[in-house]
């Protein structure tokens, strides 16, 4: 019984990655994209929950069970010797304090599943935070992201794959400029105009003096301060503007590369 849930969890872990991966495939991110960006884009909770409910659901039948059934008894005594799984069950449960030691042997841990995923899911979400306000790189992220547990507008309204990968790059700095983090470049300064300053998504959206004429075009203005760039990224009615920008800025970037 062990055997094959153990089996059953590693298969969905496995599972939970490869959608990851697709996610990021398929909104043309870097693989390096950290995994928390993207469940904060999606508004999604991590395969631990899941598979946390799954076995949870799964130990509540075995002691629904037949007093005589195999699964049952066995169920029974992990519990009264606190082995493998209930181990851990105990340590979230002290850890939050939602039962001791001695009330487990007494109480099913099991009439508590809802209170234990929802402390599961706090805990979740704030170190999914942490790693947002705590990160070494992607540094304006924590500046544009604002309710972790919703979807993220532009993936749910009618934009186009190809606009949704726009903005999900401005957003998450996975735009192929030379000072994206773990860029893998020589130099990370901008090399299509002349102010010697790091080209990332900020500087591309709103300082590059190669950009200044279509920057006026689309947000009356030639240059943006920082604020102002965030506030683009960060409010989704700037969306559509956005992205018409993005597309010609990428097109004259890519010109005068090649010149």
């Amino acid at each position: 019984m062990l055997w094959c849930t153990s089996m059953g969890l590693s298969v969905f872990l496995r599972r939970w990655r490869e959608f990851i991966d697709f996610c990021k495939k398929l909104l043309w991110l870097p693989t390096n994209t950290p995994n928390y960006m993207i469940l904060a884009e999606l508004g999604r909770n991590s395969v631990n929950l899941f598979t946390t409910k799954i076995h949870l659901d799964f130990i509540d039948k075995t002691l629904k069970a037949d007093n005589i059934r195999y699964i049952n008894v066995i169920t029974k005594h992990m519990i009264l010797h606190k082995l493998g799984w209930v181990r851990w069950y105990l340590d979230v449960a002290t850890r939050f304090s939602i039962i001791d030691n001695d009330t487990l042997i007494q109480l099913s841990l099991f009439e508590l599943s809802n209170c234990y995923l929802q402390h599961l899911q706090l805990e979740e979400q704030s170190n999914i935070q942490n790693n947002i306000y705590n990160a070494q790189k992607h540094l304006y992220y924590k500046d544009i992201i604002e309710d972790i547990t919703d979807m993220k507008s532009y993936l749910n309204t009618d934009f186009k794959v190809t606009d949704m990968r726009i903005i999900a790059n401005i957003r998450c700095e996975g735009l192929q400029v030379f000072g994206r983090p773990w860029a893998k470049v020589e130099s990370t300064l901008c090399k299509v105009c002349n102010i010697n300053v790091v080209e990332d998504v900020v500087h591309f959206l709103g300082e590059c003096l190669a950009f200044e004429r279509l920057c006026i075009e689309y947000f009356n203005k030639p240059l943006l301060l920082h604020f102002e760039v965030i506030d683009i990224i960060k409010n989704s009615a700037h969306y559509h503007k956005l992205v018409s920008y993005m597309r010609l800025a990428l097109k004259i970037r890519k010109d005068k590369l090649e010149i």
